[in-house]
């Protein structure tokens, strides 16, 4: 029997709390970037430490400010997350020029701070939620998914805390009863043996172990986990040659920021219903042979 939908007007008392903490912190990680780029500056002939600290520190800004309703703010982190990931892998031929655009960019980005407000969350205003006019899951789909996730034990490592308190938010009111959220691969390694998940989703960048890396040793048997524990990959971008790696590595679902309650609905729909399927499979296919 299909269990009452949780209040969801609670749900989204308790999501506006999350962004209003991610708006209050906002000023402080700005000054946090700024102090990174003096310090990337000052190391640019020397080390590649502050550059390498300025590009993860901008990837998670550009993935909260995303989940949290303010997609200029996070398009805008993630041009200069690129412009700081071009210059450290490939290297340019006027870096200094390259870091001072990036200030540039991120000292007007920081004037903008007052206008991001719950208020002004799309998130808060349900506009920015792309799968509004899809069709809604079945009663039967819905029964089967809250049958299974009461006995999901389900890990999300993000590296931002705004994301990871939305995500559980999500989790728990999916009827997830087992929910637990980490900050990187290494942090994951450490809890899995105790946690013993049976889901896992995880970003991308993270340090020192990131989500590719993470997704690799699960799937070579480096880690406490089988092999097939079920893996859903959640990225900022969601094109062919973005996902390519984690396909290739053996991820079963995406999801793509900013992520909403039925996007993240659907993806545990569709790695359930395949493992399950998959599983049914298994089984007739083991009474046909012993048959």
């Amino acid at each position: 029997m299909l269990r009452n939908r949780p209040d969801m007007t609670a749900l989204n008392s308790r999501s506006e709390a999350i962004i209003a903490r991610y708006c209050a912190h906002l000023p402080k990680e700005f000054e946090t970037l700024i102090t990174l780029l003096e310090g990337a500056n000052v190391e640019l002939q020397r080390s590649s430490g502050a550059v390498h600290q300025l590009n993860q520190e901008l990837h998670r800004m550009s993935g909260a400010a995303l989940c949290m309703g303010f997609p200029f703010l996070g398009s805008e982190l993630e041009k200069a997350f690129r412009l700081v990931q071009d210059l450290r892998l490939n290297g340019v031929s006027d870096p200094e020029r390259v870091l001072k655009s990036i200030a540039s960019k991120i000292y007007a980005l920081a004037r903008l701070k007052e206008q991001v407000t719950p208020d002004n969350s799309l998130l808060m205003r349900k506009v920015i939620n792309p799968v509004t006019a899809m069709q809604a899951p079945s009663r039967r789909r819905l029964e089967y998914l809250q049958e299974i996730l009461a006995e999901e034990r389900i890990i999300f490592a993000d590296d931002d805390v705004s994301i990871r308190m939305l995500m559980r938010e999500i989790l728990v009111s999916l009827g997830v009863l087992n929910v637990a959220t980490v900050s990187s691969g290494e942090e994951f390694l450490d809890m899995c043996s105790a946690f013993k998940p049976t889901l896992v989703i995880t970003d991308w960048h993270m340090k020192p172990i990131n989500g590719l890396e993470l997704l690799e040793r699960i799937r070579f048997g480096r880690s406490n986990l089988s092999p097939d524990t079920k893996v859903i990959f959640l990225t900022s971008k969601g094109t062919l040659a973005h996902v390519q790696q984690p396909v290739a590595a053996g991820c079963d679902h995406f999801l793509v920021k900013p992520f909403s309650r039925r996007l993240v609905e659907r993806a545990l729909l569709n790695v359930t219903e395949y493992s399950a399927a998959a599983g049914a499979d298994a089984e007739e296919h083991e009474i046909k042979r012993t048959a």
